[in-house]
This record gives C-alpha cells, structure tokens and sequence, in this order.
C-alpha cells in the first residue's frame, strides 16, 4: 500500500512513519534541518556534489545505469 502525504515526515527507529502535524512530531529534539541531512536523497547529492555548497548543487556522477536494462 502507497500512502501520500501533504507535508513532511519523520522515519522514527526506521519503521514508523510519523507526519510533521501530528502530536508525536512534536516530541522530536532533531531539528528540522538536521533531520533531512539523515535521508538516502541528501547522502547521494553531497557525495556527488562538487561544489563546498549544498545549496548550489553541482552534481557529478561517475555512472548512470538503469535497473530496467
């Protein structure tokens, strides 16, 4: 089952979901920004970037393969 959600979440001990909204979120000490240096998406950007700026991205890879081929 896919479940969309309209505003940010957090992964809490890698299986619960828990929306920004919700009263749980509000426990959550981790700033917002420091949390989302925590996700797959910025571990690849800032691995691949090239720039000493993570806010200008420029983006090298060194291979790009499809899983589909």
């Amino acid at each position: 089952m896919i479940r969309l959600y309209d505003e940010g979440v957090y992964l809490v001990e890698g299986d619960t979901i828990v929306p920004k909204s919700s009263d749980r979120a509000k426990e959550i000490t981790v700033p917002e920004e420091e949390a989302s240096k925590n996700t797959i998406a910025y571990g690849i950007l800032s691995e691949h970037n090239t720039s000493d700026n993570m806010d200008k991205l420029k983006i090298k890879f060194d291979k790009l393969t499809s899983h589909d081929i």
